[in-house]
């Protein structure tokens, strides 16, 4: 993990893929109670959200999806007592984008 100006930790293979002008505003991990291996992180930044979703033993495979705010039509969050979940409604596509258990 590395931390940025704001010290925000985000995994290192997310911030090799940032731009020169983007900056991280938020960076939020899902609850280890729920994920107790290999957790997500919500990475959001001043373009995009970004879900860094490593798997596999100890991490060694690692998914990345990046979203553009143009192409979010509606977020919704649920929070709970110990967890939240955002859902991210698409323009184009019609599968919403759920993070949950963070």
């Amino acid at each position: 993990m590395e931390q940025t100006k704001a010290n925000v930790k985000i995994p290192r293979d997310v911030s090799k893929m940032l731009l020169a002008e983007e900056q991280v505003l938020l960076s939020v991990k899902q609850s280890r109670w729920k994920v107790l291996f290999n957790p997500d992180t919500i990475v959001v930044t001043s373009q995009r959200v970004i879900r860094y979703s490593p798997s596999g033993f100890l991490g060694i495979h690692k998914d990345i999806e990046d979203y553009r705010y143009e192409d979010m039509a509606n977020f919704k969050v649920s929070k709970g007592l110990f967890f939240a979940t955002v859902t991210i409604s698409h323009r184009f596509n019609s599968e919403s984008l759920i993070l949950d258990n963070l």
